[in-house]
């Protein structure tokens, strides 16, 4: 499963959209990402199971991909794709409430899951290009890229140094500078997070 987490201010004005609308909103998102060629190729709907959008909405999930482990290899273009045999959308309550503009963002991440498992540099990359969130923290306004060290024998991550979410390299390279620099303890476990 992948999956957006988020806890958003910006909400719409008036009822919230229907998971219908919501699905035909993803489908247009799949098509931009893929290309219609492709997702004909794949069996992908919607999950309308109320116990799975409680489930999001208590674990603070916005919208997820429900898939089987065992992905198969396709070709998209120039692209060989590992994906499943079948996908399923969920979306959370939250998530019909969301602005135009920030629901769009999340389905087309969700769109680009369709190719991509992981949240890799390719992910990345494709999400970015189609103009999707790589993370629900994306659409919170004050958002951080943390630089998060852990000292050897200690349990937890402490932030030591934060960046713009536009300066990823920038936060890698500090990180990088830090870990040859000497002025952490040998066997410090390092990690950039949202």
């Amino acid at each position: 499963m992948s999956f957006v987490f988020g806890d958003f201010g910006a909400t719409r004005e008036g009822p919230p959209l229907g998971p219908a609308e919501v699905f035909r909103r993803f489908h247009a998102a799949a098509v931009m990402v893929w290309g219609e060629r492709t997702l004909g190729l794949l069996d992908v709907s919607l999950n309308t199971d109320p116990a799975n959008a409680a489930l999001l909405s208590r674990r603070g999930i916005l919208a997820a991909i429900l898939r089987p482990t065992k992905p198969k290899p396709y070709a998209s273009g120039r692209h060989l794709i590992r994906g499943a045999p079948w996908y399923r959308l969920c979306v959370s309550p939250e998530a019909l409430m969301l602005t135009d503009e920030d629901l769009e963002k999340i389905l087309i991440h969700e769109a680009v899951h369709l190719g991509h498992n992981g949240h890799g540099e390719e992910f990345k990359a494709v999400t970015r290009e189609c103009g999707g969130v790589v993370s629900g923290a994306q659409l919170e306004e004050d958002a951080k890229i943390k630089c998060e060290a852990k000292a050897p024998g200690t349990s937890r991550y402490v932030t030591v140094k934060e960046f713009e979410l536009d300066e990823e390299a920038a936060a890698t390279a500090w990180i990088k500078a830090e870990m040859r620099s000497g002025n952490y303890p040998a066997g410090t476990r390092w990690r950039m997070s949202q």
